[in-house]
């Protein structure tokens, strides 16, 4: 018996470690940007931007595109900056999901749990496997959700930026930039 408190001991130690050790890779999503990975290929508009020029002016909004080497960034006011300005940037792709939800699926094991009481032990330790179980599959898919760099830096490849924009192609000449419209206020 000692032997086998030992074994499930050393099995949870590792568990606590294993889930320690995720690495967090994504940043925070600014309020108003609702993206998510799985509807990003047909999300019409840019992905939010943010970053610094060389006077050291903050910038932040949706990314619309680049146009003879000037970048349109659209908040409130519409914002041209050339490429040589920019200091560095970063432009968040997509929001993570939660799956907080997934939490849920504890509740049969509790009520399991609670009802078992009376009968004995066995539908406690039960349970409580079972809930250890759930738990780990949901922290290994909160933590690989977040694992993922939901992000790419002006520092990387500029041009790797215009995929997230409105217009990854570059902003046509027949486009008038003062009639666009953000999609939120960032």
């Amino acid at each position: 018996m000692v032997h086998r408190v030992m074994i499930i001991k050393k099995i949870c130690i590792a568990l606590v470690f294993s889930l320690a050790a995720c690495k967090i890779n994504s940043v925070p999503v600014p309020n108003g940007m609702e993206v998510d990975r799985i509807s990003l290929s047909s999300h019409p508009y840019g992905s939010y931007i943010s970053g610094m020029d060389t006077n050291n002016n903050y910038f932040a909004g949706e990314l619309i595109g680049f146009r003879n080497d000037t970048m349109v960034v659209l908040s409130q006011t519409l914002r041209l900056i050339t490429k040589t300005e920019v200091s560095h940037a970063r432009v968040i792709i997509y929001k993570p999901k939660n799956y907080n939800a997934g939490f849920l699926m504890l509740a049969p094991n509790l009520v399991m749990m609670a009802a078992g009481i009376p009968y004995g032990g066995s539908a406690l330790v039960i349970g409580v496997l079972f809930s250890a179980v759930d738990v780990a599959g949901i922290m290994s898919a909160k933590s690989w959700e977040k694992s993922g760099f939901n992000y790419v830096d002006w520092s990387e490849n500029p041009n790797k930026l215009l995929l997230y924009s409105r217009f990854p192609a570059g902003i046509p000449s027949q486009i008038d930039l003062t009639a666009l419209q953000a999609e939120n206020k960032y």
